[in-house]
């Protein structure tokens, strides 16, 4: 197993944890996670949606939810040949 690649893995995954964490905290009305995501969005130059996304892989699957699913950059097609 490719410990570099897992830990690299878990560190975008606490990323997107520390990013979402005040979002996902019980007690917060519909009203605050709007202005939360929308906040969250601006100073992550990220979009709402992915903010959207990231809450709800959170809250479907804890954090492994957020760890990146494939190696970025690396097409699944097999080379032409």
């Amino acid at each position: 197993m490719n410990t570099k690649f897992d830990d690299q893995r878990t560190d975008k995954a606490v990323e997107k944890f520390q990013m979402i964490a005040e979002l996902v905290k019980d007690g917060t009305d519909s009203a605050q996670k709007k202005e939360l995501r929308e906040r969250i969005a601006a100073e992550n130059d990220i979009s709402i949606r992915t903010v959207q996304r990231y809450e709800k892989a959170f809250r479907e699957k804890g954090f492994t939810g957020l760890c990146p699913g494939r190696r970025t950059g690396q097409s699944s097609k097999l080379p032409e040949g």
